[in-house]
């Protein structure tokens, strides 16, 4: 390439750096139409150099696709995040959304295809790992599933998803011991999670693994009480009854429990945790009477930046 060339090429860029801030500006504003249409005359200026510009226009075309998105047109977002990636196979935050987008559509080996090629780079990020176990779960491969879900906790052993997703993996295969321990690392992480006090309880339950009850301040049993007892009103699923297993003498988590439970019209499962707990002498829920819970949590797109 000549002087003049490189020239042309170095302001063509500058060009569009400036115009991609000036769209991210917009778009953060609530400017949709503006921003789109900086974004696209940003493209535009480097269609002379695409051998050359191969990563600004890949994030372009990601900024394009979260764009298509917020404005409702997920087909549309979904072609410009696979652009972005062609143009960038390392460019994660739009091959997150491609997965995502592909999973909702219920296309599950097309998405572990594209989470395996992100994981396939240097340092994977341990978001995608769990993605790609998500997706061999989708399709019935649990030994896959774990895995990647072993892999994302090499990466960071305190990944509370990990070890959730890890051990309802484990649970999925009967495997209940193994299930408990990463229930219980996920519990030491985050012990809010109204998702782990329902997985402890069962799991516990079925492996008849109370271990010795534990009331210290900081303890993952205490702490899941304290939670269970304040802004109940706010939490999207009920308690479970089996959480009272290091608990029955607390009156104020029993009432909570039951509350929750018959607010869910779970009227069976109330009575039980009122029958168990006029046994307080046992410390021990009633073991004839536990509703099975499936585990699940939420993913969601990447934010616009």
């Amino acid at each position: 390439m000549t002087e003049e060339a490189e020239e042309e090429l170095a302001e063509a860029i500058q060009l569009a750096q400036g115009l991609e801030v000036r769209g991210v500006n917009l778009a953060n504003e609530g400017k949709l139409n503006g921003a789109m249409e900086e974004f696209r005359t940003a493209l535009k200026g480097l269609e002379k150099f695409k051998r050359r510009t191969k990563l600004i226009r890949a994030r372009i075309h990601y900024f394009i696709g979260n764009l298509h998105t917020l404005q409702g047109d997920l087909p549309k977002g979904l072609q410009e995040w696979q652009k972005a990636v062609r143009l960038d196979a390392s460019l994660t935050d739009a091959r997150m959304n491609v997965i995502k987008s592909l999973s909702d559509q219920g296309k599950h080996a097309e998405a572990l295809r594209h989470a395996q090629l992100a994981n396939s780079q240097p340092s994977p990020r341990v978001e995608i790992l769990v993605m790609e176990g998500d997706e061999c779960k989708a399709l019935r491969n649990f030994t896959c599933a774990k895995l990647a879900y072993a892999r994302a906790l090499q990466a960071n052993p305190r990944s509370f998803t990990a070890h959730f997703q890890l051990a309802v993996a484990h649970r999925d295969l009967m495997e209940d011991v193994p299930a408990l321990h990463h229930f219980e690392r996920a519990a030491e992480i985050d012990p809010t999670s109204s998702s782990v006090v329902n997985a402890l309880a069962v799991v516990r339950g079925d492996t008849c693994q109370w271990g010795d009850p534990d009331f210290s301040e900081n303890s993952p049993t205490n702490l899941l009480s304290v939670f269970a007892t304040r802004d109940i009103h706010d939490k999207a699923s009920p308690i479970h009854p089996l959480l009272l297993a290091y608990h029955l003498d607390n009156a104020t988590l029993l009432r909570v429990v039951v509350d929750s439970q018959a607010r869910e019209a779970a009227r069976d499962a109330a009575v039980s945790v009122g029958h168990a707990a006029i046994q307080q002498h046992t410390n021990r829920p009633d073991p004839h009477a536990r509703p099975r819970k499936m585990f699940s949590y939420k993913n969601t797109f990447s934010a616009f930046w």
